[in-house]
């Protein structure tokens, strides 16, 4: 099932692709999943922006920024930023693209594992 959130008056599905993610990640100018990490799950309002604009625009052609921020100004109003950040949050990691780092026994999350090398990583002198 997808992740929906609803703004405007009408229903966006979050879905998160590789472009969207790097536009996202451009925009904010830190990897998201750190951004997630430091920032407990909790993006602040212009992040938002910047997370909800590839995605949402896909789907309406006729929304602009100004518009976005808008519908995100009366969401905030009519609700709260953390039921805002929840759906973005949920998307993200949904899309496969950001590995969850594991919890440490303190509570902080543990890096991601690096990737394991492969032959082909290997160059044959």
């Amino acid at each position: 099932m997808a992740t929906t959130v609803e703004l405007g008056g009408r229903t966006y599905e979050l879905r998160y692709g590789f472009r969207e993610l790097r536009e996202a990640e451009r925009g904010i100018d830190k990897p998201l999943l750190s951004v997630i990490v430091a920032q407990r799950s909790m993006f602040t309002i212009d992040q938002l922006v910047l997370l909800l604009w590839p995605v949402l625009r896909r789907q309406h052609a006729g929304l602009t920024i100004r518009k976005l921020e808008d519908a995100i100004e009366a969401f905030v109003a009519e609700q709260s930023v953390t039921a805002l950040n929840a759906p973005v949050v949920e998307a993200l990691l949904a899309s496969g693209l950001l590995v969850r780092p594991e919890p440490t026994p303190d509570g902080d999350a543990a890096p991601a594992p690096a990737r394991p090398s492969t032959p082909a990583d290997s160059s044959v002198s």
